[in-house]
């Protein structure tokens, strides 16, 4: 998987060893470097360790096929229903909830299309965040596009999309990309269903109701993940560091917040909440 902290091949090289220590195959599903895919077949031959390539797997991802299908420029209309879910900033998990909702939508029998909001993880059924949109010369359109071609291709009842990295810089010194990723998404397609993480940070209710104001789009929910930020870390040059937390304390501090608030023991609710009001907005377009 893709860290969001940058890994020298010294730090690299300690991982493999430690890893190939008791496995038979390692699956690649990121992009490596050639001195870190030379370094892994080095010590995965060392040990005996079988390397498999996601694309020995999963063959043409559906974003290269997009790309060499050259599909037009221009916003295009997508029908389907689309859950979103953004947030604060990296490690608030996202991912996380990305799996846990389109799991939770299989159960109850729709046919769920899942764009991630990290690179590289195909390999597990899901559509990884378009590498071309980090390209510096991209088409404005092209996730709106994207979308609508998986849209064909795929034949989901639900989207659920996920947006990486946060919206808004945290300090001067920790940008946080700008937000340019969610900037692009969120003018690329319009969610019928916005879900935004939160840290489990302490805010008042008053700091809930200035977020939305603050995205401009709005939110049906919020999710607090189980991860907050060291604070020391905000203001220096070093990569942000994260703590993570119990369970039971996200639970203890959010409780009081009622509703529109949820955390992992309430998916279940989450997702009734989502049907709902998709399906309220079902009746109006009926009326």
């Amino acid at each position: 998987m893709k860290s969001t902290n940058k890994i020298t091949l010294e730090e690299f090289e300690k991982r493999l060893i430690f890893l190939t220590q008791d496995i038979k195959s390692i699956l690649v599903s990121r992009k490596l470097s050639a001195e870190e895919f030379d370094k892994l077949e080095e010590i995965a031959k060392t040990n005996s360790v079988r390397i498999i390539e996601e694309k020995d797997i999963i063959g043409a991802l559906p974003e290269q096929s997009f790309e060499e299908s050259g599909v037009g420029y221009a916003l295009k209309d997508i029908e389907i229903p689309i859950v979103m879910i953004a947030g604060a900033g990296e490690n608030c998990n996202k991912f996380e909830l990305e799996l846990l909702i389109a799991n939770k939508l299989k159960e109850i029998g729709y046919k769920v299309s899942v764009v991630t909001s990290r690179s590289y993880v195909n390999c597990l059924g899901v559509h990884s965040f378009p590498t071309f949109m980090f390209q510096s010369l991209k088409d404005e359109s092209a996730y709106n596009n994207y979308i609508k071609y998986l849209s064909e291709m795929d034949k989901p009842d639900i989207f659920v999309l996920g947006v990486p990295g946060g919206i808004l810089p945290i300090t001067r010194r920790q940008p946080e990309h700008f937000g340019v990723s969610a900037f692009e998404v969120f003018n690329s397609v319009k969610p019928d269903y916005m879900i935004f993480n939160l840290y489990n940070a302490d805010v008042e209710r008053k700091y809930l109701s200035e977020m939305k104001m603050l995205m401009k789009y709005r939110i049906d929910a919020f999710y607090i993940s189980n991860y907050i930020q060291d604070g020391l870390s905000l203001n220096t040059f070093m990569p942000i560091k994260y703590i993570r937390q119990e369970q039971q304390d996200v639970e203890e501090k959010w409780e009081k917040f009622g509703e529109g608030i949820y955390y992992k023991s309430k998916i279940t609710l989450l997702v009734e909440n989502l049907i709902q009001t998709l399906n309220g907005y079902k009746e109006i377009e009926i009326l």
